[in-house]
C-alpha cells in the first residue's frame, strides 16, 4: 500500500547511507497524513495517498512539503545553514519525484 514512500525512504538511505537517520546531525524524514499520524516502516494503516506534509530535517534545519492533489507541492524552508542546503536539496528531489507518483 505505501510503495512509494518504500521506494523513497530507500532511495533517501541509498543516497545518504552516512547521515540517514544519525543521532542529532543526521538526515531525518517525517511523514504525516492528514489524520496526524506519521509514517512507521512497520505501521500498515498508513495510506500514503492521505500525505498532507514531510519534514527534512539536516543540522537542526528543515524544508516542509506539503503536496496537493494537483500535481503540486508548496515547500517551505526558513533560514538554512549554506552547508545543509546541499543535502536538503538533494533529499527535496528526491521526496518530489517519489511524491508525484502517489497522484
Amino acid at each position: 500500500m505505501n510503495k512509494n514512500i518504500k521506494n523513497m525512504l530507500a532511495e533517501l538511505k541509498h543516497e545518504f547511507h552516512e547521515i540517514y537517520e544519525v543521532p542529532y546531525n543526521g538526515l531525518y524524514v517525517i511523514i504525516s497524513d492528514s489524520y496526524d499520524k506519521t509514517y512507521e516502516d512497520e505501521n500498515d494503516n498508513f495510506d500514503e495517498r492521505e500525505i498532507d506534509e514531510v519534514d527534512i530535517v539536516y543540522q537542526g534545519d528543515e524544508i516542509t512539503i506539503y503536496p496537493n492533489l494537483f500535481g503540486k507541492c508548496e515547500i517551505h524552508a526558513g533560514s538554512l545553514k549554506y552547508e545543509s542546503i546541499d543535502v536538503l536539496t538533494k533529499a527535496v528531489a528526491i521526496v518530489c519525484r517519489n511524491l508525484k507518483n502517489i497522484w
